[in-house]
């Protein structure tokens, strides 16, 4: 959270810019641990995800969802909700591999990847038919956020701090 503290007067989309960017730079980084990797392409493939679906609400006549976004003007609060729901999903992720890192037992393991899970499919925000697509990282063992993409990251977050007893945000 520290990291977009300076970020608050920044022009809009530039955050969800920023998350992106660094997320696809340690999901290429071949230095980094696989884990580490998967994680960030997490990461940037949710908030791509969100920020399609976002702007097709907006341009429903744009049914591919291939925005040319120097040619059209997004509203400011549109950059916003997406700014803000990156914003979420990061701190999310890192509250999600801070708790399981410091988990001891199997058991505690398992119980925070359940309720993050859960809190991922219990607020979705587009409410996608395509389950299949969305819940795609929740059905697949080989990654460790197994969290859906339709997912209203704001809501979800305040939800694992409230059943973790962290202060809201």
């Amino acid at each position: 959270m520290l990291l977009f503290a300076g970020l608050t007067s920044a022009v809009a989309q530039d955050i969800y810019k920023e998350i992106i960017n660094m997320s696809d730079s340690v999901a290429n980084d071949a230095r980094k641990s696989i884990e580490v990797r998967k994680i960030a392409k997490f990461k940037s493939n949710a908030i791509r995800y969100w920020a399609g679906k976002a702007l097709m609400e907006q341009f429903p006549e744009n049914t591919d969802g291939n925005f040319d976004l120097k040619k059209i003007e997004v509203p400011d609060a549109v950059w916003s909700e997406i700014d803000n729901q990156a914003i979420a999903l990061y701190n999310y992720v890192h509250i999600f591999q801070t708790r399981l890192t410091r988990a001891e037992k199997e058991k505690d393991r398992r119980n925070i990847l359940l309720l993050f899970k859960e809190a991922s499919i219990l607020f979705p925000r587009f409410n996608d038919p395509d389950t299949e697509f969305t819940q795609s990282y929740c059905n697949d063992n080989r990654f460790l956020t197994q969290f859906s993409l339709d997912t209203d990251w704001v809501k979800a977050l305040a939800y694992v701090r409230e059943k973790l007893g962290l202060p809201a945000k």
